[in-house]
């Protein structure tokens, strides 16, 4: 076997592996129950609502997670995305891609503070 084929036997496997990474993410996020205390809004508007100095707004704090575990179910579905693409020598295509991770990205930081907020 040669020294190629091992490298992509390796990218394959972590490419799998972050695809069921990102499944299992979104899974969580997507098939958790909603809350009924939210009164019909989305866990953006919760998490966003949340004030400073109001320690532990527990429904807040759930909904700042969700948008960190989907942020981050994004994201690893993206570089899972960009490796497939080196691996299928679509280099620019997977350069895009790897540049448009930022948003993700910004979500997994937006959900951090959504979430400080919320408990502190």
């Amino acid at each position: 076997m040669t020294n190629m084929t091992r490298q992509h036997e390796e990218l394959s496997r972590r490419a799998v592996f972050f695809i069921l990474a990102a499944l299992v993410f979104l899974t969580l996020v997507l098939l958790a129950p909603p809350d009924r205390y939210m009164g019909g809004r989305s866990f953006v508007e919760v998490a966003s609502a949340s004030r400073w100095h109001q320690w532990g707004d527990w429904l807040a704090a759930w909904c700042s997670l969700k948008i960190i575990l989907l942020s981050l179910g994004v994201l690893v579905l993206m570089i899972s995305l960009t490796i497939l693409l080196v691996l299928w020598e679509r280099v620019n295509l997977a350069r895009l891609t790897m540049l448009s991770t930022v948003a993700p990205a910004l979500g997994v930081l937006l959900g951090v503070y959504f979430l400080i907020k919320a408990l502190l």
